[in-house]
């Protein structure tokens, strides 16, 4: 679990220093600008990780997503807080 709260800090710490502070914010909704980011994340999350796959050993993990708005379709680069251990009964 320390581990894990480790690689939590280091993946975050990350964003903070080397993606929020670099983001071309108006060209976020250009689609190919929105992968190349999405790629920079999931390297260095693999890099910290060191793994590209998820188990539930993991317990919580940060990992980068497409997120879609409901109503517009519109599709934007985010980060997503998973609960491995939960059964997603909630």
């Amino acid at each position: 679990m320390k581990d894990n709260i480790k690689m939590q800090e280091d993946f975050t710490e990350y964003l903070n220093r080397e993606v929020l502070s670099s983001v071309d914010w108006a060209k976020l909704e250009n689609l190919k600008y929105m992968k190349e980011l999405l790629k920079q994340m999931t390297d260095r999350f693999c890099d910290i990780y060191h793994t590209n796959k998820l188990d539930y050993d993991m317990e919580f993990v940060l990992v980068p997503a497409v997120i879609r708005v409901c109503e517009s379709g519109d599709l934007y680069a985010g980060i997503v807080q998973l609960d491995l251990t939960s059964s997603g009964e909630h």
